[in-house]
């Protein structure tokens, strides 16, 4: 049986702490679709026709097929592999991160699935703030014990 607040500090820790695997916005779970030409974009931030999973054809005013587009981008975006770069790889700060926004990543580095550095710094500066805020408060051990934050601990950065 779980100890008295062992379960708040466990919502908690799933709240600030923990992230997906995928990017933090709807990118992976809803279709874009730019009703101009029925173009299936990645979202509204990557609606660049070079960058677009590809359009619908019509015929009759029904939808016939599909014409594919960036077939590549849109596997590593669907299925969840977007974020596997070298940095991402070898960060101890991995599990706690929001995975950026593609449309951002594309609009700075010119690729959506190249990290903007300012927003691994942020997110780095946010772990560690909320690290020290649940020393304070006692409840560290909790998360801990649940291994998401023993890698970051463990580093010399912290």
């Amino acid at each position: 049986m779980a100890k008295e607040g062992e379960y708040a500090f466990y919502k908690i820790e799933r709240l600030a702490i923990q992230r997906p695997k995928t990017p933090s916005c709807t990118i992976n779970h809803f279709m874009s679709i730019r009703l101009g030409d029925l173009a299936i974009c990645p979202c509204h931030r990557l609606s660049y026709n070079k960058l677009l999973y590809g359009w619908f054809k019509i015929s009759n005013n029904k939808i016939v097929g599909i014409k594919a587009n960036n077939v590549m981008l849109a596997n590593k975006i669907l299925l969840g592999s977007c974020k596997n770069t070298i940095e991402c790889n070898v960060c101890p700060y991995v599990d706690t991160c929001m995975r950026g926004c593609l449309g951002t990543q594309y609009e700075k580095n010119d690729d959506p699935l190249i990290n903007c550095k300012s927003v691994c710094g942020l997110i780095k500066a946010k772990t560690v703030f909320l690290i020290e805020k649940y020393r304070q408060l006692n409840c560290l051990d909790i998360l801990i014990n649940n291994k998401i934050l023993e890698k970051i601990i463990k580093t010399k950065e912290y």
